[in-house]
């Protein structure tokens, strides 16, 4: 089965936390076809399945995804800090 997303790792220090709940933020890339790739900073929080919901952030909208790493962290701290 395809893999649609990865994390990546080695970014988590360069994000602002989420503004909706205050969970760490995490880099991800996402290839919705195949060698098309874009980069997104994603909420950490999923929810719990049972008590906790799912941050609006875990599955940011489509204005979020960028081309490379440096664009996806520049979007995400730039839309926190508004």
């Amino acid at each position: 089965m395809h893999e649609m997303y990865r994390k990546i790792d080695g970014w988590d220090d360069r994000l602002e936390r989420c503004p909706f709940c205050g969970y760490a933020a995490e880099m991800w890339e996402y290839e919705p076809t195949p060698e098309y790739y874009q980069k997104v900073v994603m909420c950490a929080n999923g929810g719990d399945g049972q008590d906790e919901p799912e941050c609006p952030m875990y599955m940011p909208p489509e204005g979020f995804y960028r081309a490379t790493k440096v664009d996806a962290a520049e979007a995400w701290n730039k839309r926190i800090a508004a």
